[in-house]
């Protein structure tokens, strides 16, 4: 047996396994969200495309099959890049839920925190050919995440022609660069980093093109690698290959010495390294990126857990194709594409290993960067140095263990409850779930519809290390509280939604984001005029606060007296920017429904929305 189908037994075993411990093996548990029956099916596929492997007349027939494939290569190409975005548009749960498309969205749709090459690249789009600009931005993250993840298959394509020898190369090839794309780009990538990943694969695919030869190729590759760079910095680890490329080709091209080069690249390593500590050097030490919150450091046990299943999640069988076209003693190690990639892996595995620690929390969607560069090498190795022999066994091995692997994520994803169910579960036993990190999920439950999971979330989060001082901590309870509070309300569990205000009225007695709350306190006090006056005042400091607007709605209505119903629709018009009709209710108002203080608030805010206007 070869060491690709004990490879895939492994992984057959270790995806049971990840069943009964899903908290450790978190980054290969995907049949625990399935039903038995869908897992025994999957596992017998799994095992079906194992036993043909191993017989040598089935791999020759499909190797006949395969030559004789009806479809020329741009066909090929049009349905595999059709294929793609077709998942993108039937499978987007998980996309909103584990990426960060809202929270994107609203930063370009507001015009904020602009302060990435990708997010302005997303804001020039949207500016330019956004759809449903009045509707569902995140529709629009979609749509461009989806021609990204075409791009990507495009350059797999190209990439797979350039390192298969033969029709079971090249598909081998593809299929090791396309059975990573899915989890990269929708299930999990946030939005923010497609573009990253895109470039990633732009800079693998001109490193096989140049094949130490064609410098148009290696320019290409810098223009990618220099933009993938800027829109990440963590994405600088594409440098290297590209220097060491560009060293290869000048030796080839002019004969420069040993030396010369090594002490070229000994000079560019340095500038790397002084970079790479300016740019940490806020965050963490150089040689051991400790941070003051990280639950583990570098060489920790937690942190090589974690790291493990980034492997398991993304790539669980690259490396032992790698290490098979090696033992082949083929010149494997001498191919200066190989070289270049296999520095690039190495170092995006270097640099993403410092990621856990520095960011005290676990964030698999950057652990997983190096996934592109180890597909890209793994590719490589396949396509020219595995056996020929082994080559077709090996892609029946290596399309069953991508079954095995991403089909779950497609079957559970199809339906919303399932994929929010998923979700759920993966975090559920994650200590690097803190609060900050749930109080975002929740926001995207509620989003999604999903209150339940939103409560439980929004609780969550609440409970997290409840006695961490962090700014960043309190900040993610406190809006974890309010918006539980407003979530419990809306459902019509009142009396729990009164005590979750009342908490917040506690922690921020003075602060303007609590005036809602302490609004709805007041009004079923049975104090409304104070209920009203906090609403006003809310809308004053925020005028688009839409729950604040639906409280004035219903305070308008149901006022007992005709002044606070006047003060309530005062308050809508000053969140409607309507100048006249606040005016016309400050003159009928009583001189005492205001008050002192809030009187010269409005009169103010009315002079400036007149001087304002043109």
């Amino acid at each position: 047996m070869k060491p690709l189908q004990v490879g895939l037994i492994g992984l057959l075993s270790l995806q049971w396994l990840a069943v009964q411990f899903p908290e450790r093996l978190w980054g290969i548990h995907h049949l625990a969200f399935l039903p038995s029956t869908v897992s025994l099916g999957l596992t017998g596929v799994a095992a079906a495309t194992l036993a043909l492997s191993l017989h040598a007349e089935s791999c020759a027939w499909i190797g006949r099959k395969l030559q004789a494939w009806p479809v020329g290569p741009r066909g090929t190409m049009v349905l595999l890049v059709a294929s793609m975005g077709g998942l993108f548009t039937h499978y987007p749960v998980a996309h909103r839920l584990l990426g960060d498309s809202g929270l994107i969205a609203g930063w370009v749709a507001s015009g904020v925190r602009a302060d990435s090459l990708s997010v302005q690249v997303f804001s020039w789009l949207y500016a330019h050919w956004g759809i449903g600009r009045n509707g569902d931005t995140s529709a629009f993250f979609i749509a461009v995440t989806a021609i990204l993840g075409c791009l990507y298959v495009l350059c797999s394509l190209v990439l797979a022609r350039r390192c298969g020898t033969d029709a079971a190369g090249r598909i081998f090839a593809f299929l090791l660069m396309v059975s990573i794309a899915p989890l990269l780009l929708f299930f999990g990538y946030p939005e923010h980093y497609a573009p990253v990943i895109t470039g990633l694969v732009l800079v693998a695919a001109a490193i096989v093109a140049w094949d130490g030869r064609h410098l148009s190729w290696l320019l290409l590759g810098w223009s990618a690698g220099l933009f993938t760079a800027v829109a990440h910095h963590l994405a600088a680890f594409c440098l290297p290959p590209l220097v060491l490329a560009t060293l290869l080709h000048l030796r080839h091209a002019h004969r420069w010495s040993t030396r010369a080069l090594i002490g070229l690249g000994l000079g560019l390593g340095a500038m790397g390294l002084a970079l790479a500590g300016w740019v940490l050097h806020d965050r963490a030490s150089l040689l051991l990126p400790f941070a003051a919150k990280a639950p583990y450091g570098v060489f920790g046990l937690g942190h090589l857990m974690d790291a493990t299943n980034g492997l398991l999640l993304m790539a669980p069988l690259h490396p032992v194709v790698i290490g098979t076209a090696a033992a082949a003693r083929r010149g494997m190690l001498r191919d200066p594409v190989v070289v270049a990639l296999g520095l690039f892996t190495v170092a995006g595995a270097l640099a993403m290993a410092a990621v856990n620690p520095v960011l005290g929390a676990l964030d698999w969607d950057l652990m997983s960067m190096f996934s592109v560069p180890l597909a890209a090498l793994t590719a490589v190795g396949a396509g020219r140095y595995l056996p020929p022999g082994l080559r077709l066994p090996g892609l029946l091995v290596m399309a069953g263990a991508s079954l095995l692997h991403l089909a779950p994520w497609f079957l559970v994803n199809h339906d919303p409850t399932a994929a929010a169910d998923m979700v759920e579960a993966m975090v559920r036993h994650d200590p690097h779930h803190d609060a900050e990190r749930r109080m975002k999920l929740a926001v995207k439950f509620e989003d999604g519809g999903f209150d339940d999971a939103a409560v439980r979330q929004y609780i969550a989060a609440l409970r997290s290390k409840e006695d961490d001082t962090d700014g960043a901590v309190l900040h993610a309870r406190l809006v974890s509280l309010r918006n539980l509070g407003f979530l419990l309300y809306e459902r019509g569990d009142i009396d729990s939604a009164l005590d979750v205000f009342d908490r917040l009225g506690e922690l921020l007695p003075e602060e303007s984001a609590s005036l809602t709350a302490r609004s709805l306190l007041s009004w079923h006090a049975g104090e409304q005029r104070n209920a009203v006056r906090l609403v006003l005042a809310r809308l004053l400091t925020d005028p688009l606060d839409v729950r604040a607007r639906e409280a004035g709605q219903h305070f308008s209505r149901s006022a007992a007296s005709d002044a606070d119903r006047l003060l309530a629709n005062l308050a809508l018009s000053i969140a409607a920017g309507d100048t006249t009709s606040t005016a016309r209710a400050i003159a009928r108002l009583p001189p005492d429904v205001l008050g002192t203080s809030l009187t010269h608030d409005v009169r103010t805010w009315l002079a400036l929305a007149r001087s304002s206007r043109p």
